[in-house]
């Protein structure tokens, strides 16, 4: 029998809602499979070069205008220790962290996925990056996917860097 989603209250965590009615969006960086929650997505578009921005750390590569606001854009090849390069694969998820848009700069492949993984519990940042939400096999093949968290990444790199956010 497949577990059912919790009734969650307004400001229960997220934690209590089951990984039955998830989807995430996977997306490549270098040989890796990594995803968000499609929830927080709000556009996928072909990459496109942002604006500098005096004083942003090389894992931001600028900001770009879009409807009128100014979003961050990480790149995650950079971030995670893979390759940057830019060709006709690169795209850029804009996804909702910390109540902003955040671009994010991924070498494409995009595939949505029912259901791949549920979270991770939490381990204090010992063993596990604060910003990973799941992690395990996603297909027959033995593909794995890392589920990240868009919040606790911008909060991440944005702290690490002394940004502010």
């Amino acid at each position: 029998m497949e577990p059912q989603a919790a009734p969650t209250q307004p400001g229960a965590p997220e934690a209590a809602v089951s990984p039955v009615a998830r989807q995430v969006l996977a997306f490549g960086l270098g040989r890796e499979r990594y995803g968000i929650d499609t929830a927080s997505v709000l556009e996928i578009r072909g990459f496109e070069v942002p604006d500098a921005a005096a004083g942003l750390p090389p894992v931001f590569y600028g900001v770009l205008r879009l409807r009128g606001q100014a979003v961050p854009v990480l790149d995650l090849r950079q971030a995670f220790g893979h390759p940057v390069r830019f060709d006709e694969s690169t795209v850029l998820v804009v996804a909702q962290g910390l109540g902003q848009p955040l671009g994010l700069v991924t070498d494409g492949r995009l595939l949505v996925l029912d259901n791949p993984l549920p979270d991770l519990p939490r381990m204090d940042g010992k063993a596990q990056a604060a910003y990973v939400r799941g992690l395990g096999p996603v297909d027959a093949q033995g593909r794995w996917l890392i589920r990240l968290d868009p919040d606790v990444l911008l909060r991440h790199f944005s702290d690490q860097q002394a940004l502010p956010v």
